[in-house]
């Protein structure tokens, strides 16, 4: 039998172990990727007892929170900010000394995570950052997009647009959740036409949001947050009789259309189906959201007038608008309220944050997309507009339509 590998009995044993362990590989032939990721899982372990005890603490104690809601999370590399907030500069000194590990080479191994691109993406960000630091209960909600927007390069003075395979190697610092994992209704669903994707209106279908939750440490520490990040996937992801039928495409015609949901952040929407594709993002965002939420307060909270008290949700900009009318659903056709009570707890429970008054940075969609979604009510002159968009402010009685022909 061959003899057991030893470790240094040291604060450097965990990163040891990961290098050996995760994959089953020869310490001396490590690559520098799995390099750091076995000292970003090193550090994971240290975390990840804190960010238990956050959850416990939130648990037991029942506080309010705060729900912010955005499609992007501009957080960048989260290794060398995961050492510096949980105050593990000095034993990180001595363990890469003692390994002789280029820290530079190694943080240079992690890419960029691919959740966001500008201002408003790290503004939310850093709204995480801060609820950490001042010990605020808090969880981002995003979508877990597999490209991001795209990878810059640049060729005879031109940019040229590749994709951004953040996801191409395990990250480290997620969490799948499938057994949180909650269902989206919809109204129509998907077929193979003459090799295009065709929706069919009035064939409901099901979409399936998985949370992969990743930690966001604050300064110091005590308390570690929750950034949790949707991926779609379909329920049925693979029709055997439509396959054995030869229709190989056909068969997992729902899987295309799911994975692309999440596939990338802000499509292309110079086209119909790329708007259609931003629109069912939006709404996915949403509806996984609430939905977790409200599962969530219902845990710990039998009385929905409560909602208010225990739950704020933030909108990050128009893309997580819907959260206004999906939030009415809710409220109508699963709790049964009626319209005034259920209106008036969605005005005290979401906020908004605006980042521009340029009108083409207003969305507008086809009240037709709506029809798709579980359940729509538009008075007969929005149909008759054909384009609709959703707005409510300070001071109105109610939900109101601005539509243009």
């Amino acid at each position: 039998m061959c003899d057991a590998y030893e470790f240094a009995g040291s604060d450097n044993a965990l990163y040891e172990r990961h290098l050996s362990f995760d994959n089953i590989i020869d310490p001396a032939a490590i690559d520098p990727r799995e390099r750091f990721e076995a000292f970003a899982r090193a550090v994971g372990d240290v975390l990840s007892q804190r960010w238990l005890k956050t959850k416990d603490v939130y648990a037991r104690q029942n506080p309010k929170r705060i729900y912010y809601l955005s499609m992007e999370f501009l957080i960048g590399r989260s290794l060398a900010n995961n050492v510096t907030n949980l105050l593990l500069n000095p034993m990180v000194r001595q363990g890469i000394k003692d390994d002789n590990i280029d820290w530079v080479s190694l943080l240079e191994q992690e890419p960029d995570a691919g959740l966001g691109n500008g201002g408003l993406g790290r503004l939310a960000a850093c709204f995480l950052d801060s609820m950490e630091l001042m010990q605020i209960p808090a969880m981002g909600y995003g979508l877990r997009y597999e490209y991001g927007i795209f990878k810059q390069i640049i060729r005879d003075g031109w940019q040229q647009e590749q994709p951004d395979n953040w996801l191409r190697r395990p990250d480290p610092w997620e969490v799948a959740r499938p057994h949180e994992k909650v269902e989206v209704k919809l109204n129509c669903t998907v077929e193979v036409r003459e090799g295009r994707l065709h929706a069919i209106a009035g064939r409901p279908s099901t979409l399936i949001g998985v949370p992969f939750d990743r930690p966001v440490v604050g300064y110091g520490g005590k308390t570690i947050n929750t950034l949790r990040l949707w991926a779609a996937s379909a329920s049925d992801y693979f029709d055997f009789q439509i396959f054995s039928h030869g229709d190989f495409v056909a068969a997992v015609a729902e899987t295309l259309v799911a994975d692309s949901i999440t596939r990338v952040l802000y499509p292309d929407d110079s086209t119909n189906s790329g708007q259609e594709l931003r629109f069912v993002q939006e709404y996915f965002l949403v509806a996984c959201s609430l939905a977790d939420l409200v599962r969530r307060f219902r845990r710990g909270n039998d009385d929905w007038n409560m909602l208010p008290e225990k739950a704020a949700i933030q909108l990050n900009d128009t893309h997580p608008s819907m959260a206004v009318p999906e939030l009415m659903r809710i409220l109508l056709d699963d709790a049964k309220l009626g319209w005034d009570q259920a209106w008036g707890l969605t005005q005290r429970t979401l906020g908004y944050t605006n980042h521009t008054l340029l009108p083409e940075a207003l969305e507008k969609w086809p009240v037709a997309w709506f029809e798709n979604l579980p359940r729509v009510t538009w008075r007969s002159s929005t149909r008759s507009t054909g384009v609709c968009s959703i707005r409510s402010g300070p001071g109105s009685s109610g939900m109101k339509e601005g539509c243009s022909a």
